[in-house]
């Protein structure tokens, strides 16, 4: 007992990236004693990656990976978790949230696309069939 929270408090330290550079590589996960929901998984290899855990009310819980471990500050992945945790705890799961806004900038680039296609398409169109050309001379003629 007395060595399950030995450990327990060994497992919450304050994240800082001082800390991500020193951890052995040895599986853990290090969560966040000022954020909580906010962690470091390290691997048996020495790999870093943050994470961010919490529960979505009627959801159930959630662990998402929020980054790697140089490619991703300390900084960055804690104001990272501080909107996923926000959005579990207006009852949004990030998993949803993130699929829903890649489909929407799908939608908008698809259409943004569609229309300059169609906006070039139709000038190339008057141009290739020298529509304008041939309104010029029947203005001349006239």
């Amino acid at each position: 007992s007395t060595n399950r929270l030995h450990i327990w408090w060994a497992m919450r330290r304050h994240i800082t990236q001082s800390l991500v550079v020193k951890l052995p590589a040895v599986s853990q996960i290090i969560r966040d004693n000022r954020l909580a929901g906010f962690a470091v998984r390290v691997s048996d290899k020495g790999k870093a990656s943050f994470i961010v855990e919490g529960r979505i009310r009627r959801g159930g819980t959630v662990r998402l990976t929020i980054g790697k471990h140089p490619s991703t500050t300390v900084a960055e992945a804690r104001t990272i978790a501080r909107d996923q945790l926000a959005l579990m705890d207006q009852g949004v799961d990030p998993r949803r949230h993130r699929d829903q806004q890649a489909e929407e900038a799908d939608r908008q680039a698809a259409h943004a696309t569609m229309m300059r296609v169609t906006l070039g398409d139709m000038l190339g169109g008057v141009r290739r069939q020298g529509f304008w050309h041939r309104r010029q001379s029947k203005l001349r003629e006239s």
